[in-house]
């Protein structure tokens, strides 16, 4: 009888433990370091892009949308991860306004002034090749221009 209460129990529990959340990769920084992730963006002539997510979502949507996020823009930005954007400059704010849902993305230059481009959930959700391809251009030019 203990073995199929454990069992059961095991059952019970299997799901909640298959959507905890994202593994944030050992590259992303997170708000605290946001200074030092400016500076890496300066020496490394990147962008930097605040992502905007709770890692520990049980949402898989949620956590399949960070993920896309994270494999298409991770190697061509210096990466933030934020869970609130309470401390931020305005104009991270005002980059991470539209959608209705987390995750969003918004690419900058490294002194956070100039938007480069902003990908939401709902973007990703339509069509994750179409919501990253302006991104993905503005991030050319600005490399190019550096």
């Amino acid at each position: 009888m203990k073995i199929r209460q454990f069992l059961v129990a095991v059952l019970i529990a299997a799901p909640s433990l298959a959507f905890s959340g994202i593994d944030l990769p050992s590259k992303v920084y997170t708000q605290a370091d946001l200074e030092k992730a400016k500076a890496e963006a300066v020496t490394k002539g990147k962008p930097l892009s605040i992502l905007y997510t709770d890692k520990d979502s049980t949402c898989p949507l949620c956590n399949n949308a960070a993920n896309t996020m994270i494999k298409e823009l991770g190697s061509k930005t210096i990466m933030v991860y934020v869970r609130s954007t309470g401390e931020l400059p305005a104009t991270v704010k005002d980059a991470l306004r539209p959608g209705k849902f987390i995750p969003k993305i918004a690419v900058f230059d490294p002194t956070l002034t100039n938007t480069l481009g902003t990908v939401t959930y709902e973007s990703v959700k339509d069509d994750a090749r179409k919501a990253f391809r302006e991104v993905e251009r503005a991030i050319r030019d600005y490399k190019a221009e550096s």
